[in-house]
């Protein structure tokens, strides 16, 4: 592809490991691979095309798309200085702050211990648009320089006994 006229390699170089968009999120084969090496539970990852702005060229490169589908009752709103009660829909939460610096955003959310059992990737279950993963699959996924653009940072996990 060098010396390509439409600038497509500039393009592909800037494809993440991951995107997530209109509601659905996707992985590169690479992430893909690594997500397949653990428990996915309910979780399904499919193969897509991801098109140029044609809508026809299909990009020489692989997507995956994933449905999460798993969900656990683990989050512990009460203690979780990052989230806030969605004004818009009464008990459910959101993130407090996106642009919050990836430093600043260890141990902002507390979770119990059943965090920790089950399938690797999951949702919880009042809380919108943040995804769980095990420390497993965070490992693994490092381990394949593929973290990078995940925005990874540490729950706390509150023991309630």
């Amino acid at each position: 592809m060098p010396g390509d006229s439409n600038g497509q390699t500039k393009r592909l170089n800037k494809l993440q490991p991951h995107f997530f968009t209109s509601g659905w999120f996707y992985l590169s084969e690479e992430a893909r691979n690594v997500f397949c090496r653990f428990d996915i539970g309910q979780g399904q990852i499919y193969p897509v095309e991801i098109l140029e702005e044609d809508r026809k060229t299909r990009l020489p490169i692989k997507y995956y798309c994933v449905n999460f589908a798993n969900v656990k009752s683990c989050l512990l709103p009460e203690q979780s200085k990052d989230i806030k009660e969605n004004r818009y829909v009464p008990g459910k939460w959101v993130y407090r702050d996106y642009y919050k610096d990836i430093r600043d955003r260890e141990y902002g959310i507390v979770v119990t211990p059943a965090a920790l059992q089950g399938p690797d990737m999951w949702l919880a279950k009042n809380l919108s648009s943040i995804l769980f993963l095990s420390d497993r699959l965070v490992q693994g996924l490092k381990a394949a320089g593929v973290d990078r653009d995940f925005n990874l940072f540490r729950c706390k996990v509150l023991d309630q006994g």
